[in-house]
């Protein structure tokens, strides 16, 4: 969460125009009540969970 909120002040104040919004976004394998509150006090940091999966075929 620090981390991210680090990289939208940044894009912020160095890259953004000024009528332009900073939107966060932290993807993971998985969340728990921590992330959930944090996130709850944070509109503008959405959270994805990926999946991974592959297939073994014989040739």
């Amino acid at each position: 969460m620090g981390q991210t909120l680090r990289y939208m002040g940044f894009v912020k104040e160095e890259l953004a125009e000024t009528d332009q919004t900073v939107q966060g976004l932290i993807i993971a394998q998985d969340d728990d009540q921590r992330i959930r509150r944090a996130l709850s006090m944070v509109p503008n940091i959405q959270f994805y969970k990926y999946q991974v999966g592959f297939k073994l075929v014989k040739s």
